[in-house]
Formats: C-alpha cells, sequence, structure tokens
C-alpha cells in the first residue's frame, strides 16, 4: 500500500474509464486517515477531463467499444463555480462533496457521488464513477439524481444488473446517514476553510 499523506500534500484523484483516465483532478489533502480521506478541490483549479474527437463531451453511458471506435482526448480547463471539500470513507462505495460558491463561500449543501472505493496510487487515487448520486440541500433534503443513467449503464453492458443493485443499495446506505445526520453530514465541515497557506495544485506536464 502507497503511504497516507500530510496535509498540504497536493495529488491527483483520477476518474477511470476501461482503464483510460476519464477525469484528473489536481487537489490538497486535508485529512488522510483510516477514518476519513478529505480533499480539496479550489475554483480555479486546472484539471483534465475527456472529450470526443471533435471536443464534444463524452456521453457518461456510451459503451465502451463505442467510445473506442470513435476515439478520444483529454483536454485541459479549469474548474470554476465552487469550491468542494471532498470526503470519502475508506473503503466504502462513495464520496462526499461538501460545496461552497466560490465567490462568497456560501455553502450549496453536499453532492454525494457514487463510485468505487479509493485505490491508492503513486500520484494520488484512481476511482471509477457508478453514474448513480444523490442530491442534498443545506437543509438535508434529499433526492436521487441519474438514476436513468444507472438504468441505461445496465442496458448498454456497463455494469450488470447485480452490480446496479449493489450501486443503489450504497446509496440507500448513505441516505440512511442522510436522514441521522451522521458524519459528514452533522455539520462538522459546514465552516471548514482552507490553509490559507495552501496553493492551487499544479498538474503535471504528460
Amino acid at each position: 500500500m502507497k503511504a497516507k499523506r500530510e496535509p498540504g500534500d497536493q495529488i491527483e484523484v483520477q476518474f477511470i474509464v476501461g482503464e483510460e483516465p476519464f477525469l484528473v483532478m489536481p487537489v490538497t489533502v486535508v485529512e488522510d486517515s483510516d477514518m476519513c480521506i478529505a480533499h480539496y478541490l479550489a475554483a480555479g483549479t486546472r484539471y483534465l477531463r475527456r472529450v470526443l474527437m471533435d471536443g464534444s463531451p463524452v456521453p457518461r453511458v456510451m459503451p465502451l467499444d463505442e467510445l473506442h471506435r470513435v476515439g478520444s482526448r483529454l483536454i485541459e480547463d479549469e474548474w470554476r463555480g465552487s469550491h468542494r471539500l471532498i470526503v470519502t470513507p475508506p473503503g466504502k462505495a462513495h464520496a462526499v462533496y461538501l460545496r461552497w460558491k466560490a465567490a462568497t463561500w456560501e455553502s450549496n449543501g453536499w453532492y454525494v457521488n457514487l463510485q468505487e472505493s479509493l485505490r491508492r496510487t503513486e500520484s494520488g487515487f484512481t476511482t471509477e464513477d457508478h453514474f448513480l448520486d444523490i442530491l442534498v440541500d443545506p437543509d438535508l433534503a434529499w433526492q436521487w439524481k441519474d438514476e436513468d443513467e444507472l438504468e441505461e449503464a445496465v442496458a448498454v453492458g456497463r455494469v450488470v444488473r447485480a452490480e446496479a443493485d449493489t450501486i443503489r443499495l450504497e446509496g440507500e446506505r448513505v441516505i440512511a446517514d442522510i436522514e441521522a445526520e451522521r458524519f459528514p453530514f452533522d455539520g462538522t465541515f459546514v465552516d471548514w476553510r482552507p490553509n490559507q497557506a495552501w496553493r492551487i495544485p499544479v498538474l503535471p506536464s504528460r
């Protein structure tokens, strides 16, 4: 296992699709412990995202053989509009994004991203998105997001039905935490702010 990082370390979190990086996010380590892995994604961060060869977005549930047939590439972009603190329970198949408006630090609530549990790499972590998400308002009212995309992913063979059921079950466990106001939905990080000495991470040259 790769060594744990220290607060302030700059690493990359990569989302993988078919063994290829789909999204590469430079982030700053906030915590890396047996209880919590947390990273800060700052507004203004330069990151990489995969697009089709003509520059259009890659459909989230495009069959992998079709993606390989049409071709794709990584482009550099800038993260705009929000600051995010990404809290991931080690070994769990989800991450919780605490979101604030970039200009004012006004809370935008939480966003639950269902995904593979984080895997450590030399540069940070990799994971894979599981299509289904949960939106959580500042008052803890919640709703499913992208249920149709999970069903489409089953239809095109990106996941099998048993995997989709497991993904939804993970979401239901998170919903129980939301409704019980358990960590990280207990207000622990609502007033969190980054260390002013931290600089926005820079994408390594490739």
